[in-house]
């Protein structure tokens, strides 16, 4: 029997899913929590696994990694890339990741819900669909 190429469409853009999509974060008393580039959390892709695998191998060792705040840890080192609006003392406070797990484990034990928002716009894979006709002019898919 001949091997069948089926046509299935792409359930994402694999590259926004890769490289990550910023998230501005709004509580529900109107406050900007800062923007937050995070690239796709689906545990189902090859992409994630491969993320995951090399997590485990850089990372499995580290205290941080088996800690009650693991899956915060875990989400950092993998899908979080980079962020703006954050700030201390009212000044910006530049993206890294030791400094992103900091952030985001304060106060989680006892209200996660940033780090909760920030892990289902991530698993959401709406969030990571082609943007624009991709049959539109560069002119066109920028609105011009």
């Amino acid at each position: 029997m001949a091997k069948i190429k089926f046509d299935k469409p792409d359930r994402f853009d694999a590259v926004r899913a890769e490289k990550g999509v910023n998230h501005t974060i709004y509580g529900a008393n109107g406050h900007n929590y800062g923007t937050f580039k995070t690239s796709l959390m689906d545990e189902t892709t090859k992409l994630y696994r491969l993320a995951y695998e090399r997590f485990q191998r850089e990372h499995g060792d580290d205290p941080e990694a088996t800690s009650e705040t693991a899956g915060v840890y875990s989400f950092v080192m993998i899908n979080l890339h980079d962020w703006s609006g954050i700030t201390s003392g009212g000044k910006p406070v530049p993206f890294s990741k030791e400094v992103a797990y900091e952030y985001l484990k304060d106060g989680v034990l006892e209200d996660g819900w940033l780090y909760a928002e920030l892990r289902a716009r991530s698993m959401d894979v709406a969030n990571y669909q082609k943007v624009g006709d991709p049959r539109a002019t560069k002119d066109e898919a920028a609105g011009k």
